[in-house]
Protein backbone atom coordinates (compact mmCIF):
# COMPACT_ATOMS: atom_id res chain seq x y z
CA UNK A 1 0.00 0.00 0.00
CA UNK A 2 2.95 2.32 0.41
CA UNK A 3 3.16 2.88 -3.35
CA UNK A 4 -0.47 4.06 -3.43
CA UNK A 5 0.59 7.17 -1.55
CA UNK A 6 3.85 7.76 -3.41
CA UNK A 7 4.26 10.52 -6.03
CA UNK A 8 3.92 9.82 -9.74
CA UNK A 9 4.35 11.89 -12.91
CA UNK A 10 1.41 11.60 -15.35
CA UNK A 11 1.95 13.74 -18.41
CA UNK A 12 2.56 17.23 -17.06
CA UNK A 13 0.98 16.45 -13.70
CA UNK A 14 3.10 15.97 -10.60
CA UNK A 15 0.73 13.90 -8.50
CA UNK A 16 1.54 13.55 -4.82
CA UNK A 17 -0.25 10.20 -4.61
CA UNK A 18 -2.03 7.70 -6.88
CA UNK A 19 -5.62 8.00 -5.65
CA UNK A 20 -7.69 9.62 -8.41
CA UNK A 21 -11.31 10.72 -8.22
CA UNK A 22 -13.18 8.85 -10.94
CA UNK A 23 -16.03 10.48 -12.90
CA UNK A 24 -19.35 10.30 -11.06
CA UNK A 25 -22.60 11.44 -12.67
CA UNK A 26 -24.36 14.03 -10.51
CA UNK A 27 -26.96 15.93 -12.63
CA UNK A 28 -25.95 19.24 -11.01
CA UNK A 29 -26.63 21.50 -14.00
CA UNK A 30 -29.48 23.69 -15.17
CA UNK A 31 -32.33 21.85 -16.88
CA UNK A 32 -31.95 22.76 -20.56
CA UNK A 33 -28.99 25.19 -20.70
CA UNK A 34 -26.77 22.51 -19.13
CA UNK A 35 -24.74 24.99 -17.08
CA UNK A 36 -23.07 23.54 -13.96
CA UNK A 37 -24.63 24.85 -10.75
CA UNK A 38 -21.43 26.50 -9.56
CA UNK A 39 -21.97 26.67 -5.77
CA UNK A 40 -22.78 22.95 -5.55
CA UNK A 41 -20.28 21.71 -8.11
CA UNK A 42 -17.41 23.92 -6.94
CA UNK A 43 -17.86 22.82 -3.34
CA UNK A 44 -18.00 19.17 -4.37
CA UNK A 45 -14.72 19.26 -6.28
CA UNK A 46 -12.79 21.58 -3.97
CA UNK A 47 -13.60 19.30 -1.03
CA UNK A 48 -12.01 16.45 -2.94
CA UNK A 49 -9.01 18.58 -3.92
CA UNK A 50 -8.10 19.37 -0.32
CA UNK A 51 -4.85 17.37 -0.44
CA UNK A 52 -2.52 19.19 -2.87
CA UNK A 53 -1.36 17.14 -5.82
CA UNK A 54 -4.64 15.22 -6.21
CA UNK A 55 -6.11 14.46 -9.65
CA UNK A 56 -9.87 14.78 -10.11
CA UNK A 57 -11.82 13.68 -13.18
CA UNK A 58 -15.22 15.31 -13.46
CA UNK A 59 -18.53 13.79 -14.36
CA UNK A 60 -19.19 13.64 -18.10
CA UNK A 61 -19.77 16.96 -19.81
CA UNK A 62 -21.63 16.66 -23.10
CA UNK A 63 -19.88 17.97 -26.19
CA UNK A 64 -22.81 19.68 -27.94
CA UNK A 65 -26.51 20.35 -27.52
CA UNK A 66 -27.40 17.65 -30.04
CA UNK A 67 -25.32 15.19 -27.99
CA UNK A 68 -27.46 15.56 -24.85
CA UNK A 69 -30.78 13.77 -24.39
CA UNK A 70 -30.84 14.25 -20.61
CA UNK A 71 -32.02 17.21 -18.57
CA UNK A 72 -29.69 18.73 -15.94
CA UNK A 73 -26.57 17.24 -17.51
CA UNK A 74 -23.58 19.61 -17.82
CA UNK A 75 -22.16 20.65 -21.17
CA UNK A 76 -18.99 22.27 -22.47
CA UNK A 77 -20.13 24.03 -25.66
CA UNK A 78 -21.58 27.39 -24.57
CA UNK A 79 -19.91 30.48 -23.12
CA UNK A 80 -22.03 30.23 -19.99
CA UNK A 81 -21.01 26.60 -19.43
CA UNK A 82 -17.34 27.38 -20.02
CA UNK A 83 -17.47 30.31 -17.59
CA UNK A 84 -18.99 28.09 -14.89
CA UNK A 85 -16.48 25.31 -15.42
CA UNK A 86 -13.60 27.80 -15.32
CA UNK A 87 -14.64 28.96 -11.87
CA UNK A 88 -14.69 25.34 -10.74
CA UNK A 89 -11.32 24.49 -12.32
CA UNK A 90 -9.73 27.62 -10.85
CA UNK A 91 -10.99 26.67 -7.38
CA UNK A 92 -9.42 23.21 -7.67
CA UNK A 93 -6.13 24.72 -8.83
CA UNK A 94 -6.21 27.11 -5.87
CA UNK A 95 -6.10 24.00 -3.67
CA UNK A 96 -2.93 22.86 -5.44
CA UNK A 97 -4.65 19.99 -7.25
CA UNK A 98 -5.45 19.04 -10.85
CA UNK A 99 -8.70 18.49 -12.71
CA UNK A 100 -9.62 16.79 -16.00
CA UNK A 101 -13.00 17.17 -17.69
CA UNK A 102 -14.61 14.01 -19.02
CA UNK A 103 -16.26 14.66 -22.41
CA UNK A 104 -19.01 12.52 -23.90
CA UNK A 105 -21.86 12.12 -26.38
CA UNK A 106 -24.97 10.07 -25.62
CA UNK A 107 -26.01 8.48 -28.92
CA UNK A 108 -28.75 5.91 -28.30
CA UNK A 109 -28.63 6.57 -24.52
CA UNK A 110 -30.44 9.85 -25.18
CA UNK A 111 -34.12 10.28 -24.48
CA UNK A 112 -35.73 11.31 -27.79
CA UNK A 113 -38.34 13.45 -26.05
CA UNK A 114 -35.57 15.50 -24.41
CA UNK A 115 -33.80 15.99 -27.73
CA UNK A 116 -37.09 17.12 -29.26
CA UNK A 117 -37.85 19.57 -26.46
CA UNK A 118 -34.38 21.09 -26.44
CA UNK A 119 -34.13 21.82 -30.14
CA UNK A 120 -35.62 19.11 -32.33
CA UNK A 121 -32.32 17.24 -32.46
CA UNK A 122 -32.27 13.78 -34.06
CA UNK A 123 -32.05 10.58 -32.03
CA UNK A 124 -28.93 8.91 -33.45
CA UNK A 125 -26.63 5.92 -32.96
CA UNK A 126 -24.18 3.84 -35.00
CA UNK A 127 -27.07 1.56 -36.01
CA UNK A 128 -30.88 1.66 -35.60
CA UNK A 129 -30.80 -0.56 -32.51
CA UNK A 130 -32.66 0.70 -29.42
CA UNK A 131 -31.64 -0.04 -25.87
CA UNK A 132 -33.12 -3.28 -24.57
CA UNK A 133 -34.29 -1.41 -21.47
CA UNK A 134 -36.58 0.87 -23.49
CA UNK A 135 -40.23 -0.04 -24.22
CA UNK A 136 -40.67 -2.53 -27.04
CA UNK A 137 -42.65 -0.01 -29.08
CA UNK A 138 -40.05 2.76 -28.62
CA UNK A 139 -38.75 4.31 -31.82
CA UNK A 140 -35.21 3.17 -32.64
CA UNK A 141 -32.40 5.67 -33.19
CA UNK A 142 -31.38 6.64 -36.69
CA UNK A 143 -28.00 5.47 -37.96
CA UNK A 144 -25.46 8.26 -38.26
CA UNK A 145 -24.37 9.23 -41.75
CA UNK A 146 -20.68 9.51 -42.61
CA UNK A 147 -20.80 13.35 -42.59
CA UNK A 148 -22.50 13.23 -39.17
CA UNK A 149 -19.78 10.93 -37.85
CA UNK A 150 -17.17 13.40 -39.07
CA UNK A 151 -19.06 16.20 -37.33
CA UNK A 152 -19.04 14.29 -34.05
CA UNK A 153 -15.27 13.84 -34.34
CA UNK A 154 -14.93 17.60 -34.70
CA UNK A 155 -17.33 18.24 -31.80
CA UNK A 156 -15.16 16.15 -29.48
CA UNK A 157 -12.09 18.15 -30.47
CA UNK A 158 -13.92 21.44 -30.02
CA UNK A 159 -15.12 20.37 -26.57
CA UNK A 160 -11.56 19.46 -25.59
CA UNK A 161 -10.28 22.88 -26.68
CA UNK A 162 -13.09 24.58 -24.78
CA UNK A 163 -12.14 22.62 -21.67
CA UNK A 164 -8.39 23.22 -21.78
CA UNK A 165 -7.94 26.53 -23.60
CA UNK A 166 -10.98 28.39 -22.26
CA UNK A 167 -12.11 26.72 -19.03
CA UNK A 168 -8.59 26.02 -17.75
CA UNK A 169 -8.77 22.26 -17.23
CA UNK A 170 -5.50 20.34 -17.09
CA UNK A 171 -6.80 17.89 -19.68
CA UNK A 172 -9.78 15.82 -20.76
CA UNK A 173 -10.86 12.20 -20.51
CA UNK A 174 -12.67 10.95 -23.62
CA UNK A 175 -15.62 8.81 -22.56
CA UNK A 176 -15.50 5.56 -24.53
CA UNK A 177 -17.33 3.46 -21.94
CA UNK A 178 -20.70 2.73 -20.31
CA UNK A 179 -22.64 2.67 -23.56
CA UNK A 180 -21.80 6.22 -24.66
CA UNK A 181 -21.56 6.96 -28.38
CA UNK A 182 -17.96 5.81 -28.86
CA UNK A 183 -18.68 2.62 -26.90
CA UNK A 184 -21.72 2.04 -29.10
CA UNK A 185 -19.41 1.98 -32.11
CA UNK A 186 -16.94 -0.34 -30.36
CA UNK A 187 -19.54 -2.92 -29.27
CA UNK A 188 -20.95 -5.30 -31.87
CA UNK A 189 -24.21 -5.49 -29.92
CA UNK A 190 -24.92 -1.87 -30.90
CA UNK A 191 -22.95 -1.56 -34.15
CA UNK A 192 -24.08 -3.61 -37.14
CA UNK A 193 -22.84 -1.19 -39.79
CA UNK A 194 -21.41 -2.60 -43.01
CA UNK A 195 -19.28 0.40 -43.95
CA UNK A 196 -15.83 1.49 -42.74
CA UNK A 197 -17.21 2.04 -39.20
CA UNK A 198 -18.63 -1.45 -38.65
CA UNK A 199 -17.85 -5.15 -38.83
CA UNK A 200 -14.26 -5.87 -37.82
CA UNK A 201 -12.63 -4.67 -34.62
CA UNK A 202 -10.52 -2.33 -36.72
CA UNK A 203 -13.59 -0.76 -38.31
CA UNK A 204 -15.59 -0.54 -35.09
CA UNK A 205 -12.62 1.20 -33.47
CA UNK A 206 -12.29 3.74 -36.27
CA UNK A 207 -14.63 6.39 -34.83
CA UNK A 208 -13.02 6.25 -31.38
CA UNK A 209 -9.54 6.40 -32.86
CA UNK A 210 -10.47 9.38 -34.99
CA UNK A 211 -11.81 11.15 -31.91
CA UNK A 212 -8.61 10.39 -29.98
CA UNK A 213 -6.52 11.65 -32.89
CA UNK A 214 -8.55 14.87 -33.21
CA UNK A 215 -8.45 15.56 -29.48
CA UNK A 216 -4.71 14.93 -29.15
CA UNK A 217 -4.10 17.26 -32.08
CA UNK A 218 -6.31 19.89 -30.46
CA UNK A 219 -4.87 19.87 -26.93
CA UNK A 220 -1.84 17.57 -26.95
CA UNK A 221 -1.18 13.92 -26.12
CA UNK A 222 -0.06 14.79 -22.59
CA UNK A 223 -3.50 16.25 -21.80
CA UNK A 224 -5.60 13.42 -23.23
CA UNK A 225 -7.02 10.40 -21.41
CA UNK A 226 -9.50 7.68 -22.40
CA UNK A 227 -12.04 5.67 -20.41
CA UNK A 228 -12.96 2.16 -21.60
CA UNK A 229 -14.97 -0.73 -20.18
CA UNK A 230 -14.26 -3.69 -22.46
CA UNK A 231 -15.56 -6.28 -20.00
CA UNK A 232 -18.70 -4.51 -18.90
CA UNK A 233 -22.16 -4.06 -20.34
CA UNK A 234 -23.55 -1.42 -22.66
CA UNK A 235 -26.36 0.00 -20.51
CA UNK A 236 -27.85 -3.45 -19.75
CA UNK A 237 -27.18 -4.83 -23.24
CA UNK A 238 -24.67 -7.68 -23.02
CA UNK A 239 -21.61 -6.97 -25.09
CA UNK A 240 -20.35 -9.14 -27.91
CA UNK A 241 -17.76 -11.86 -27.52
CA UNK A 242 -14.75 -9.93 -28.83
CA UNK A 243 -13.49 -8.51 -25.55
CA UNK A 244 -9.97 -8.06 -26.90
CA UNK A 245 -10.73 -4.90 -28.82
CA UNK A 246 -8.94 -2.91 -26.13
CA UNK A 247 -5.70 -4.52 -27.30
CA UNK A 248 -6.08 -3.26 -30.84
CA UNK A 249 -7.04 0.38 -31.06
CA UNK A 250 -5.70 2.36 -28.18
CA UNK A 251 -2.34 0.59 -28.08
CA UNK A 252 -1.82 2.30 -31.45
CA UNK A 253 -2.48 5.78 -30.10
CA UNK A 254 -0.24 7.83 -27.82
CA UNK A 255 -2.35 8.90 -24.86
CA UNK A 256 -1.32 9.68 -21.33
CA UNK A 257 -3.99 7.93 -19.27
CA UNK A 258 -6.12 4.84 -19.89
CA UNK A 259 -8.95 4.35 -17.42
CA UNK A 260 -10.29 0.82 -17.89
CA UNK A 261 -13.58 0.23 -16.14
CA UNK A 262 -15.90 -2.75 -15.81
CA UNK A 263 -19.32 -1.68 -14.61
CA UNK A 264 -22.79 -0.74 -15.76
CA UNK A 265 -23.21 2.81 -14.55
CA UNK A 266 -24.72 5.86 -16.19
CA UNK A 267 -21.74 7.73 -17.61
Amino acid sequence: MASLFSPIQVGKLNLKHRVVLAPLTRFRATRTAHVPVVPLVKEYYTQRASIPGTLLITEAALIAHEATGYFNFPGIWSEEQIKAWKEIADAVHAKGSYIYLQIAATGRLAHPEVLAEEGGYPYIAPSPIPLSTRPLDAAPPRALTIPEIEKYVDLHAKAAKNAVDLAGFDGVEIHCANGCLIDQFLQDVSNTRTDEYGGTIENRSRFGLRVVDAVTKAIGEERTGVRLNPWGRSQADVEGTEKGYIDYPFSKECIEALDSKSANNLF
